[in-house]
């Protein structure tokens, strides 16, 4: 080998789940021919390649390591890449997971609207044990679990919130909410139900509805969180690929408060206060973290993600279209 070798700068971002693409920056990446790529050992091809940036496509089941290039130069190692890893499959998950106190995480098999699926909740214990449930409904949607383990969701299909013990059937909780999608609970135990039509219902703890804000309406569905300043938090991804994560005070009042984005959906906030959105810009995809009203960074490479929820020990528990994945916290910034 003649010359000098790639240099590895940097890995953008430093986390990624399988699907997703991340950066490598470096100079003569690409020196005496086509480079040779691993992650975590596993080889990967890039899809677009220069001497100082290559795109590379995490492959399934790569495990977090190193990352190498190999040129007819010589061979560079550097930039270490958390790869989520996945924790089920055969899922279809509409939003974000819902995540106890104790680690147990709620998922769905949704289908699509109207859809008899055999088993549509799904819990994972903290072990990893999967179990299935029948509560009655079709299209569990919208996700929240309180303290004691009641599971409450929402069914796009009839427009009505459900009480789940763990057992049995589904308990209606409240009705005619339209495409009822999105679900948070607030400090008080009010819950909010995002109607992908244009409204979000405020459902009091005594079971009391009522309008609390409108939003523009969404080719897919509601997002909501509740924020630590006492705030609900909204995305409603359109066709435009330009939509905001929308702030909702206390009067019902909705500004935009950060973006724009493209077709924004779940969102999450930390332990300590920061807001994370699962989302694209510049045709970039992943979850981003909200660092001010224009400000955004993408700390997770991902495609196809629907969702996301922070567990007891800071983990990130994120769902795509068809799994759930872990992400250790220390991975985020």
């Amino acid at each position: 080998m003649t010359g000098a070798g790639p240099l590895i700068l940097l890995v953008e971002p430093a986390a990624a789940l399988e699907g997703g693409v991340v950066a490598l920056l470096g100079e003569r990446l690409t020196g005496g021919g086509f480079p040779r790529v691993q992650i975590g050992g596993a080889p990967t091809r890039p899809t677009i390649a220069t001497p100082t940036r290559l795109l590379l496509p995490v492959p399934p089941d790569t495990k977090s390591g190193r990352v190498t290039v190999e040129t007819e130069a010589g061979t560079a190692e550097g930039g270490n890449l958390t790869v989520g890893l996945r924790l089920a499959g055969d899922l279809h998950p509409v939003t974000g997971p819902a995540v106890g106190s104790d680690g147990t995480i709620w998922t769905t098999v949704s289908g699509s609207r109207g859809q008899e699926v055999p088993a549509p909740l799904v819990k994972i214990s903290a072990d990893g044990r999967r179990e299935a449930f029948t509560p009655g409904p079709l299209n569990p949607t919208g996700l929240s679990l309180r303290p004691d383990g009641t599971l409450f969701f929402t069914s796009r299909h009839d427009g009505t919130l459900y009480r789940f013990r763990g057992r049995g059937s589904a308990e209606p909780v409240a009705t005619d909410l339209g495409t009822a999608t999105g679900l948070a609970a607030d400090r008080e135990g009010a819950l909010y139900v995002g109607d992908r039509e244009g409204t979000v219902f405020r459902i009091s703890p005594a079971g009391t509805v009522h309008p609390f804000c409108r939003i523009p309406p969404s080719v897919a569905a509601f997002h909501l969180a509740w924020g630590p300043d006492d705030a609900l938090y909204v995305t409603a991804p359109t066709l435009s690929n330009e939509d905001p994560i929308y702030r909702v005070d206390a009067d019902g009042s909705a500004v935009p408060h950060a973006g724009p984005f493209e077709r924004p959906q779940g969102l999450a906030f930390d332990a300590a206060g920061r807001l994370f959105v699962v989302a694209g810009q510049g045709g970039r995809r992943g979850i981003f973290l909200v660092e001010g009203k224009g400000l955004a960074r993408r700390v997770v490479a991902g495609a196809n993600l629907v969702g996301l929820a922070f567990g007891p020990g800071g983990d990130c528990l994120i769902t795509s279209m068809s799994a759930l994945y872990r992400l250790p916290g220390s991975a985020l910034p």
